[in-house]
């Protein structure tokens, strides 16, 4: 079998360009270990290029939610109707409706690669009414079912989801687990008192009552990331404990890297809501795998983590004093800290790691060509 004579192409209108998930896992890791001919479609306005080998296509960005829903549906169609690919892979709910379309006109094999439960994280969005919310979730749902029916596979991120979809088509579960060795450098013998946070900053991932928690606490916040929406950092500069966090805006990987061998702890304190109590944050596993001990909220799925790997401290997510209470007991017991850390590294070496899952989409992928 010619890999290189498929073109797949992964597509998504809704995630950045390098997205850890679709760009550095799916797309460039299948190229560069197994050959296969792919290609990124994204919706960002930054232009084409190539990175490490992959081609990206870039249909322009949309002012608004609004027209992201509407006017990068219609030039994803035209762009993907073009491409002449042979399989394409879907990242986006907001795809479905087309991925649908393009299966039955054009007779491309469609992968649908589910990373959440989206009808659940509907109602959650708060800028919707609480009517709409019910509805839009419904209503999707329902469509969901319906076109995931004549894709030709579905990829989910967790074995929740996957428990939506196995009844309805063919499907695997693909952990979202680091890469061995992206994130790992050597590990300071002398950590800095503080904790790390990296990744999308907003208010239902905790990051309030995080700061909050500052306050009780002889150390700092490293928090790198963006702030979505822009407007939850004028709501934490407000907080007494803004004053002991260090902003680090967007960092790329190697910085990341650096960031982590000097931190005591990664911090994951997502709210109890629908769509995070079953959620497998890669966040969490990219801090297990750069050999640091994890202070994540207290859902029993992640506590099962804890449970099995002994590699952290769960918190009320809710209550700044327990996180302030986890976050202490880690600081000032570096010798149990890095006993914690080294169980998660291990975990990560031995079997939550990347390396294992890929092997998974390479055969999907074979069976479809």
């Amino acid at each position: 079998m010619n890999k290189e004579k498929f073109q797949i192409l992964h597509v998504s209108t809704a995630h950045k360009r390098f997205d850890t998930r679709i760009f550095a896992k799916e797309c460039f890791y299948l190229k560069n270990k197994y050959g296969y001919n792919i290609s990124l479609m994204i919706a960002d306005g930054k232009g084409n290029e190539v990175i490490k080998g992959v081609p990206i296509f870039d249909i322009g960005s949309s002012s608004s939610i609004t027209k992201r829903y509407i006017s990068n549906q219609i030039r994803a169609f035209k762009f993907i109707s073009s491409f002449n690919a042979e399989i394409i892979h879907i990242h986006d709910p907001e795809l479905i409706i087309i991925a649908f379309l393009l299966k039955i006109l054009k007779k491309i094999k469609v992968i649908y690669d589910v990373h959440e439960d989206f009808y659940i994280a509907i109602l959650d969005r708060p800028y919707l009414n609480k009517y709409l919310r019910k509805l839009i979730s419904v209503l999707y749902e329902f469509l969901e079912r319906i076109t995931s029916k004549h894709f030709d596979f579905i990829i989910t991120a967790t074995s929740h989801i996957n428990d939506r979809f196995k009844h309805i088509n063919k499907s695997a579960i693909i952990n979202n687990y680091p890469i061995i060795g992206e994130l790992s450098t050597e590990i300071k013998k002398i950590k800095k008192r503080q904790i790390c946070f990296l990744g999308a900053i907003d208010l239902n991932r905790g990051i309030g009552e995080v700061v909050d928690s500052l306050e009780m606490i002889d150390g700092r916040l490293k928090l790198a990331g963006f702030f979505d929406p822009s407007s939850v950092r004028n709501i934490l500069v407000q907080k007494k404990g803004w004053s002991k966090v260090d902003e680090l805006g967007i960092i790329d990987r190697k910085s990341a890297s650096d960031l982590f061998s000097e931190s005591v702890a990664g911090i994951c304190t997502y709210y109890p809501l629908g769509n995070h109590l079953y959620a497998q944050p890669n966040k969490i596993f990219e801090y297990m795998s750069a050999g640091l001990p994890i202070i994540i909220s207290n859902f029993p799925v992640w506590v099962e983590i804890l449970k099995k790997y002994n590699c952290g401290v769960a918190v009320d997510p809710l209550n700044p004093k327990s996180i302030a209470d986890g976050i202490n007991y880690l600081l000032n017991n570096p010798e149990k800290a890095k006993s914690f850390g080294e169980n998660g590294l291990r975990a990560i070496i031995e079997e939550l790691n990347w390396d294992q899952e890929v092997e998974k989409l390479d055969m999907i992928y074979r069976n479809l060509i």
